[in-house]
């Protein structure tokens, strides 16, 4: 303990730098080991601080009293460390627009080992899950369109179109909640090239699978109530227009068909037959798409560029990632 409090200052100066440093030169956060290796590698750099820096500086204080001295070293490390970081970040930058390069080539060519690619046949990948250098984890935080279609807590209603809007063979709805707002813009832009018209009927935490009106569990009244008025027009809107041809349904379905909540309102397969016999009667084909994987984390991107084993770590079971849908017992 003595030894920790002698270079306490030292420890306070040296591990900012390299913790900081580790994530921004490597490109991911560090394993346990090396996350031990670094903090000896701490405990030794402040040891030398205190030893050829500290030490030294006192024993002139105490012979001549001068302060001077501390200035100009004061003002270089100051300028190394403004010089190390620009160095650090021009580097990152670099490499940064070099990776996205390289993602650009392998998006524009159906070939190799990248996205969907991989595990095409065109992709003639070997290994098609290994995670590569043009794999930028960062790239599914920012790949959502910022001004997606989405009906939020604060709106009653919002509906887009998307895809061919002017002249179109057909109009297919988009009905659910923000997941399958997150599809909306690439249904649009691969249904225009085929001459249909794509729409978004689209609530956060509203599925409108259910003639009983609700939402995601556990939310405030006003929200419920929101949800209820939503999913009424919705309804009727689905019923009544005319110029609709296919209705396509997809949503979290996990949160809505296994909600945490004790007698919370859940999908089932009676609700969710009721509701495709309200959209088919008046003659529209509904077609129902199942929801993204559950995964172990939420938050894939970050499990994946922290795990030491990605499979191990951030993977599940085909069974919990598709868990029972009540929609797959509908008879529909």
């Amino acid at each position: 303990m003595q030894f920790i409090g002698d270079v306490s200052y030292s420890l306070y100066l040296c591990h900012s730098p390299l913790i900081v440093a580790f994530p921004l030169v490597m490109g991911r956060t560090h394993s346990f080991v090396e996350g031990t290796l670094i903090a000896v590698a701490i405990v030794a750099l402040a040891w030398m601080t205190k030893i050829l820096v500290e030490d030294p500086f006192r024993r002139i204080g105490r012979r001549t009293r001068r302060t001077r001295p501390a200035f100009p070293m004061a003002l270089t490390g100051a300028l190394v460390l403004v010089l190390a970081s620009t160095l650090i970040i021009t580097v990152r930058d670099t490499q940064a627009r070099e990776v996205a390069t390289s993602r650009e080539v392998s998006i524009t060519y159906t070939s190799g080992c990248f996205g969907a690619n991989a595990t095409l046949r065109t992709g003639h990948c070997p290994r098609p899950f290994d995670i590569s250098r043009a794999a930028e984890l960062v790239l599914p935080y920012v790949d959502l369109d910022p001004e997606w279609c989405l009906t939020w807590f604060d709106q009653d209603w919002l509906s887009c179109g998307f895809g061919d809007v002017t002249d179109a063979v057909g109009t297919i709805v988009l009905v659910g909640d923000s997941h399958a707002a997150a599809l909306a813009n690439h249904m649009g832009e691969y249904f225009a090239k085929h001459g249909w018209r794509v729409v978004s009927f689209t609530r956060f935490g509203c599925p409108r699978l259910s003639p009983i009106p609700f939402g995601l569990d556990r939310q405030t009244p006003a929200a419920e109530l929101a949800y209820a008025v939503w999913t009424r027009r919705a309804t009727a809107e689905l019923i009544t227009r005319q110029d609709i041809d296919i209705v396509l349904y997809t949503s979290h379905e996990a949160a809505y068909s296994y909600p945490e909540s004790p007698g919370a309102v859940r999908f089932d397969p009676v609700t969710v037959a009721a509701t495709l016999s309200q959209v088919v009667s008046p003659g529209k084909d509904v077609v129902m798409l199942r929801d993204v994987p559950e995964l172990a984390r939420a938050d894939v991107p970050t499990c994946v560029a922290s795990a030491s084993s990605a499979r191990k770590d951030c993977s599940v079971g085909i069974g919990a990632a598709f868990p029972d849908s009540p929609q797959d017992r509908t008879g529909n």
